[in-house]
């Protein structure tokens, strides 16, 4: 079973990294994850423990990579690097509007 089977969470970690450069979960110290793949499901178990810092509640499931996105350019914007941030959102902005196509109205 690969990462995108196993969690939405995982699948956004991996297009986070590969698309932006952005591996939240990377050690800071110390030698790197044995892979991504390794690092994004530790990523996807961490992302709703309510032991956290934040709980931003249940994103109906096809939407939860885009709220990984979202929530990794919030922390991005918290003094680290805006231009990642700028790009995750617009990551997200893409995902909302392929699987909500109603978003793409204008609307008044």
């Amino acid at each position: 079973m690969t990462t995108t089977e196993q969690s939405p969470e995982a699948y956004a970690y991996e297009m986070m990294a590969h698309h932006v450069g952005l591996r939240a979960a990377a050690p800071i110290d110390g030698p790197p994850a044995a892979s991504l793949q390794v690092e994004a499901l530790g990523y996807a178990d961490d992302f709703e423990n309510e032991h956290g810092k934040f709980i931003l509640g249940y994103a109906d499931y096809p939407d939860r990579p885009t709220l990984a996105y979202i929530v990794e350019a919030a922390r991005n914007l918290n003094g680290l690097n805006p231009t990642v941030a700028a790009r995750l959102l617009r990551m997200a902005l893409a995902d909302i509007e392929s699987r909500h196509p109603e978003t793409l109205e204008d609307t008044p």
